[in-house]
């Protein structure tokens, strides 16, 4: 989990939090207040993943394309470091998706 979902879930649990009790309270202001807080922080969890999914698709890209040419020059060294960066994209799509 990186500082900016572990950042949106905190301001999303802190919405919540200001939610229910301005719910329970009646108070309309604090509950307001918690929706938009929650809101924002639910935008800043889809953010991050959005960008973890972008970073891990260029290091599957970079990777292959390394991988490839590595391949066809005969460089052994070139194609060990392309999937290298292909498998750690591999790995970070698939933390960022579970």
């Amino acid at each position: 989990m990186t500082s900016s979902t572990l950042t949106g879930h905190l301001n999303a649990a802190k919405g919540a939090v200001k939610e229910t009790v301005g719910s329970a309270t009646g108070n309309h202001s604090l509950h307001a207040k918690g929706v938009a807080e929650k809101a924002e922080g639910h935008a800043q969890v889809n953010a991050a993943k959005a960008g973890n999914h972008v970073d891990a698709a260029g290091d599957k890209t970079a990777g292959n394309i390394k991988k490839n040419v590595g391949n066809a020059l005969g460089n052994e060294r070139m194609q060990t470091e392309g999937g290298a960066t292909e498998a750690k994209g591999h790995v970070k799509s698939h933390l960022t998706t579970h």
